[in-house]
């Protein structure tokens, strides 16, 4: 569904702003973040608190669009799961 906010330039509002994920807890988030890192894609906003109760960060995934790594304040405290280690690629 398109953003549809307020803004001069309403144009610029319609379609797809980014896609989301929602984890378990900050340390999935912080993780995850780390993950793509060292994948080496580009983190768009460093992992944070944010106004609105959630604690999240943002990459850019290899297409250009931004991926918002999340987790309410409900869920900040809760056991992390296990993210893979790095592939190797040999050829």
């Amino acid at each position: 569904m398109p953003f549809f906010g307020c803004c001069e330039n309403k144009e610029k509002n319609i379609g797809l702003t980014h896609f989301a994920i929602s984890l378990g807890s900050k340390e999935e988030v912080d993780r995850m973040t780390e993950w793509h890192r060292r994948e080496g894609l580009i983190i768009y906003s460093e992992p944070r608190f944010t106004g609105e109760g959630f604690y999240e960060s943002a990459i850019k995934d290899p297409d250009g669009n931004i991926v918002e790594i999340t987790c309410n304040k409900r869920n900040i405290n809760q056991r992390p799961v296990k993210i893979p280690p790095k592939r190797i690629i040999r050829s």
